[in-house]
């Protein structure tokens, strides 16, 4: 799966999730998502791992989030990006 396209399923998720069209926001993509100008809690943040979890049929490390590799759009979707490529492999 290509980095753009897993980027365009999480902002629909973020939208069917939470009615958060992020895409209004300039360079969200970039974004800290718990920052000042996507307004996530940490309930939110949570919520969207599971459910990134659950749509890529995926496990993510918790160490990607105490790493802060789980913070904005980009980032999230390079760590989908290698776990998706790590099972397909069976790593």
């Amino acid at each position: 799966m290509e980095k753009q396209n897993i980027k365009d399923i999480l902002v629909k998720l973020i939208y069917d999730l939470f009615e958060l069209d992020i895409t209004k926001i300039d360079d969200y993509e970039n974004k800290e998502l718990l920052g000042y100008d996507i307004k996530f809690t940490s309930m939110h943040l949570l919520y969207l791992y599971f459910e990134c979890e659950k749509k890529f049929k995926i496990n993510i490390p918790q160490k990607d989030i105490l790493e802060g590799k789980f913070n904005n759009i980009n980032n999230i979707s390079e760590v989908i990006n290698r776990y998706i490529a790590c099972a397909l492999q069976k790593c």
